[in-house]
């Protein structure tokens, strides 16, 4: 039920490589890393990535580059850490909240404490996330009846409490 703090180790040495980023000569293919950013941070939904911006140029000699993106209209500052061999770590300090499986694991509690079986959906697929923010989801019964539901993050690492919205 935790959310994760993200520390991601891209294999996307291909992608990088092919997509001419040698070093030290040519420098970094910054096209590539800004491509390969969003997959990187949320591989299950690239496309709630809305922007990514990196300092340019990035020099043959810097290992390391500091990038803004934006992910559910929020600004999240990650680090791309590029090895001699193009492969990329990136990571970030902010709790990134997988809803995809805030879903799942929300229905699974309501149809044990209720004993009704719901299927849940939440309004997203990723959120950044602090302490007393709130995503809106919906419980679905099997009947059709629908119940809004409010999670609610209690702490600095993403783990949450799920109330019926009234």
């Amino acid at each position: 039920m935790a959310g994760f703090r993200l520390t991601l180790i891209a294999a996307l040495a291909a992608a990088l490589v092919a997509g001419s980023c040698s070093r030290p000569d040519s420098g970094f293919d910054m096209g590539s890393l800004v491509d390969a950013i969003p997959v990187a941070l949320v591989p299950d939904d690239p496309s709630s990535v809305t922007d990514v911006s990196c300092p340019e140029p990035l020099t043959s000699e810097a290992t390391s580059i500091r990038c803004a993106v934006k992910i559910s209209d929020r600004e999240v500052e990650v680090v791309a850490d590029i090895s001699a061999d193009g492969t990329v770590n990136v990571s970030t300090d902010a709790v990134l909240l997988d809803l995809v499986e805030v879903a799942v694991v929300a229905g699974e509690r309501l149809s044990a404490d209720l004993g009704v079986e719901s299927t849940v959906t939440c309004e997203g697929t990723v959120a950044v996330v602090v302490p007393n923010d709130t995503v809106g989801c919906t419980a679905t019964e099997l009947s059709g009846v629908e119940h809004r539901l409010v999670v609610t993050i209690i702490d600095d690492v993403g783990n949450w409490s799920l109330d019926l919205e009234r």
